[in-house]
């Protein structure tokens, strides 16, 4: 199985910068997904900025939006699965887990977007609908 992250900011960050958040948003696969990059996957995280706002202080700022970045993909992708419909014989999470009473017990994940911010930059945080 192969996940594609894309982190979206708008912070001004060089192409090392990126690639800094980028290796840094990795750790959120690691918190979402058991196993993860076996040799059998493709994850791949990518990192655009709209380069609007200036890092107030690089080093800090850019270890506060890597560190944002890897919550935001494992929200993402907790809340892609939690979104996700069955598929024929394969039930979705929510099916699984529904209670009798027709509530359910994955109710953690709110229905709405986050936002982290850090230092000058901000990364908005939308879970994948399947």
């Amino acid at each position: 199985n192969t996940t594609l992250v894309a982190i979206a900011t708008d912070a001004v960050l060089t192409k090392a910068q990126a690639q800094r958040v980028a290796i840094m948003a990795h750790d959120g696969l690691a918190r979402a997904i058991r196993p993860v990059h076996t040799p059998f996957d493709g994850d791949s995280v990518f990192v655009l900025s709209t380069a609007r706002r200036a890092l107030a202080d690089p080093a800090l700022d850019l270890a506060r939006l890597g560190a944002l970045a890897a919550d935001c993909a494992a929200r993402a992708i907790a809340r892609g699965v939690y979104e996700a419909e069955s598929l024929g014989d394969f039930p979705s999470y929510r099916e699984k887990h529904r209670r009798e009473g027709g509530g359910d017990k994955a109710g953690a994940l709110k229905k709405h977007p986050g936002r982290y911010t850090a230092g000058q930059g901000a990364i908005k945080c939308y879970g994948a609908r399947a």
